[in-house]
């Protein structure tokens, strides 16, 4: 993990900030030959290939139906192909899934499953801007905010280009406020790619909220078309809320709860646990207990 993170500093030292757009100019053929060179191997059959495809197709939808034919197919792709990166890292991403999600999986713990998976796919491809991207969720949602950051954020050092990296990244940002920083990046990744998955207008959605722009609030949460999401759901009810709309919240709360019944027993809880801001959180709890929902780990109320 030290060297990880000692070769993740000297690639942002090396190709200078995110935000540094000159340095990233400089080096950019630089970057791009050298990422060219250590993606690592290809897959040695069409079965580890369909499997990376499988899971991308997840990853535009987090269908839950997909979840497990995903993981399996990843899973079986890795055997076949232990030198295949990319496998790893979106096998990787999909077990941090079921950490961020909730996903039960009995005898397996899932948070030090993608770790690992993480850390193998930057052995075998030391400057994959996509192992980054899996070993910054893997660190993010596991507890490590700062490593989580710094992580995605050598991965756009690497590959300035890539979309879901700079979603990623601007995700990260919006939740902790630094909106100066994270809505250029999101709303750049969807101009240079519209097809981007629809998740990466959540954080969006709270821009929106935080800054009292419900209606946008609420049509950015509509947008996201994440089937049986409960964060999705979750913005739809804390957006309609606070517009009055009483029956759509309401609505959103129950799609919250087949999600989750118990969510109204840990929401704050989980809301430090996923890094959002403080003061975003109190925002975000205020229009949970307008939509209807109970909490029961409130913090107004102790």
């Amino acid at each position: 993990e030290a060297a990880i993170a000692a070769l993740g500093a000297h690639i942002r030292a090396a190709y200078g900030a995110p935000d540094d757009a000159s340095a990233r100019a400089a080096a950019e053929e630089e970057i791009g030959f050298a990422a060219s060179l250590c993606e690592g191997q290809a897959p040695g059959s069409m079965a580890s290939y369909d499997a990376v495809i499988l899971f991308y197709r997840y990853w535009h939808s987090y269908d839950p139906d997909l979840f497990e034919p995903v993981r399996s197919a990843l899973e079986r792709a890795i055997l076949a192909d232990p030198a295949y990166a990319e496998a790893h890292a979106c096998l990787s991403l999909t077990y941090t899934n079921a950490v961020r999600f909730g996903i039960v999986m009995p005898g397996l713990d899932a948070r030090q499953r993608a770790l690992t998976l993480a850390r193998r796919a930057l052995e075998l491809a030391p400057h994959s801007s996509g192992a980054y991207h899996a070993l910054s969720n893997a660190l993010w949602f596991g507890g490590d905010m700062q490593a989580g950051l710094a992580a995605i954020e050598t991965g756009w050092c690497l590959n300035p280009n890539d979309t879901d990296i700079m979603a990623e990244l601007g995700m990260r940002y919006a939740a902790r406020m630094m909106w100066d920083k994270g809505i250029p990046l999101l709303e750049g990744s969807y101009a240079r790619n519209p097809g981007q998955p629809g998740i990466y207008r959540a954080p969006l959605a709270l821009y929106h909220f935080a800054h009292r722009r419900f209606q946008e609030a609420l049509a950015e949460a509509r947008r996201i078309g994440a089937p049986r999401n409960l964060y999705v759901s979750l913005l739809v009810a804390i957006s309609a809320a606070e517009l009055g709309l009483r029956q759509e919240a309401e609505a959103a709360v129950r799609d919250m709860l087949a999600v989750n019944p118990d969510y109204g027993s840990h929401a704050a809880t989980d809301l430090e646990r996923r890094n959002i801001h403080p003061d975003l959180a109190v925002l975000v709890l205020d229009g949970l207990r307008k939509a209807g929902l109970p909490l029961l780990d409130d913090p107004l109320a102790a």
